[in-house]
């Protein structure tokens, strides 16, 4: 991840937490789902911080873990640290966090703490738990990717998603993980 291109990730962060934070002030009753929403956001920013502290103490760069070429064209990768940043066959850069995003889940519903349930509830199924629950069970059940797909685009649809929205996009992620 480049120092531009995080850092900004992270004023798009701060300016979506300040706009939450703006729409809060001056009322009386907070609903704990805003503050859960404004709670991940912090997540996030913290998540972003600390890779930006990491890359700023390795002096500005993101330490590479470089592809070597065999003779038989087999690509054998510099056993440096694992845990850092990696550089993939197509010269991109790669993190720890973008491999646990890459990792398999299980049973989808152990994907979301009870803050993101809130979370989703809230902005993608008009703060109906059941209908979020509902369909997180279903799609655990669903037998192929394409059947779960195809069960989350008919809740985008039944709800009248933004498809470029955040959560969609994770939603999508997570079912795609889900039958990696």
């Amino acid at each position: 991840m480049e120092i531009e291109q995080l850092r900004q990730e992270l004023n798009h962060l701060l300016e979506s937490i300040n706009e939450r934070s703006n729409k809060l002030t001056g009322e009386r009753n907070i609903s704990p789902l805003e503050i859960d929403v404004i709670l991940s956001k912090v997540n996030k920013l913290q998540e972003k911080l600390v890779i930006l502290r990491y890359i700023l103490n390795n002096g500005g760069k993101e330490k590479q873990v470089f592809v070597e070429e065999k003779i038989a064209d087999e690509p054998v990768v510099n056993k440096e640290k694992i845990d850092e940043p990696v550089v993939n066959e197509e010269g991109q850069l790669h993190s720890v966090a973008d491999k646990l995003e890459k990792t398999t889940i299980t049973k989808l519903a152990d994907a979301f703490n009870l803050n993101d349930r809130y979370l989703y509830a809230n902005e993608l199924f008009n703060k109906d738990m059941n209908a979020f629950n509902n369909l997180i069970t279903t799609v655990d059940n669903a037998s192929s990717l394409s059947d779960a797909k195809e069960l989350v685009m008919q809740a985008k649809q039944t709800y009248n998603w933004d498809e470029e929205g955040e959560r969609v996009q994770e939603i999508f992620g997570l079912v795609e993980r889900k039958f990696a």
